[in-house]
């Protein structure tokens, strides 16, 4: 994970146990919630991605069926739903753990950003429509939501190795998202070998965990 953390441009400090970030760990990670977007282009390409969005949007139905009846508080819902077709792919089935949709991982995502300064949130929803609709410009024809799952993995992989660095800031940032998101989950914990902390975690009501997380079709009172 110190990649996954490097790559994201976040400041790492392990300190003494604290719930402020809602974290249910026996030392919480504490990170500075910054963008994650790089690359002196990003903006006139994005820019023109916002052209192509008004062009092959579609219909907000569609990304509602992907949605997991998830009512996002910060992200769209065609934002939510790439976030969550991405975490998906990023982190496939494995076997008794959860899934990224059990864990809500795209659904604490969004709570996060609902904390996170503007900056963050402002590079997710840039990075999401880029993942989303540039497709389109590498001349596919389609965009990411309705790719088969085999073409999101092999366009995933084409972000991940390009020699455009904002395309990998975009990959490296919303991998990490999920990534930590995830595996913050104790119900992962087993499928890789952890054990809970000895001291029980105290529920924050400013946190980021599922149990901070409205129920699925129910709207955040903000």
């Amino acid at each position: 994970m110190h990649v996954d953390y490097l790559f994201f441009g976040c400041t790492i400090f392990i300190g003494k146990r604290t719930n402020k970030y809602g974290l249910n760990m026996s030392k919480n990670i504490l990170i500075k919630r910054r963008g994650f977007l790089v690359g002196g282009g990003s903006v006139a390409v994005l820019a023109g991605l916002g052209l192509a969005a008004t062009k092959f949007a579609g219909d907000e139905s569609e990304y509602e069926k992907l949605l997991n009846e998830e009512i996002p508080e910060v992200l769209s819902v065609r934002e939510m739903a790439v976030l969550t077709l991405f975490a998906s792919r990023i982190i496939p089935d494995r076997g008794s753990a959860p899934t990224t949709k059990e864990a809500r991982v795209a659904r604490r995502i969004d709570k996060e950003l609902s904390f996170a300064a503007e900056k963050l949130a402002s590079d997710m929803k840039a990075s999401l429509l880029y993942l989303e609709f540039s497709p389109v410009l590498h001349m596919s024809l389609t965009k990411f939501s309705r790719m088969t799952e085999e073409g999101q993995d092999d366009f995933i992989a084409k972000l991940r190795h390009s020699s455009d660095a904002m395309e990998r800031s975009i990959y490296n940032g919303l991998r990490f998202m999920c990534m930590f998101f995830y595996y913050t989950d104790e119900r992962v914990w087993p499928s890789i070998g952890y054990e809970a902390p000895l001291i029980d975690s105290k529920f924050f009501a400013a946190g980021n965990r599922l149990e901070n997380l409205p129920p699925r079709n129910v709207r955040s009172k903000i």
